[in-house]
C-alpha cells in the first residue's frame, strides 16, 4: 500500500491458499476503504489487533513429559512408557532444546 511518503507492508501470517488469499484481499479492501474515507489508522491496530500473549515456551523434556502423560491417559501401559518413552528423556536433556510456540511473523512496515 502506498500513502505519499509512507510505505506499509504486513503479512497475515497465513499459508498461501485460495481461502487465505480471499482473507488478504478483504483486509486490503478494508484498508483501501478507510484510506478513501480518510479513516486510515497509521498504527495498523484497527487491521491487526494486538496479539494475545504467547504461550510459555516449554523445554523438549517438559514437552516429552506431557506426551508421556497423555500416552498413559490414553491407555499406554506403564511398562511401554518405561521402556519405550522414558529412555528418550536422557537424549532430550542432553540437547537442551526448547520448543517455539507458533508465532505471527514480525510486522513489516517502513516509514
Amino acid at each position: 500500500m502506498d500513502i505519499p511518503g509512507v510505505e506499509y507492508r504486513r503479512s497475515l501470517g497465513l499459508p498461501d491458499s485460495p481461502l487465505n488469499r480471499n482473507s488478504a484481499q478483504g483486509k486490503a479492501a478494508q484498508i483501501e476503504r478507510d484510506i478513501a474515507l480518510e479513516l486510515f489508522d497509521p498504527t495498523l491496530e484497527r487491521y491487526w489487533p494486538k496479539a494475545e500473549a504467547l504461550p510459555e515456551r516449554l523445554s523438549t523434556v517438559e514437552l516429552w513429559e506431557q506426551f508421556m502423560q497423555a500416552q498413559q491417559a490414553q491407555g499406554t501401559s506403564g511398562q511401554a512408557i518405561s521402556t519405550k518413552y522414558r529412555p528418550m528423556l536422557a537424549n532430550f536433556g542432553a540437547l537442551a532444546v526448547t520448543s517455539s510456540p507458533p508465532t505471527m511473523p514480525a510486522p513489516l512496515w517502513s516509514c
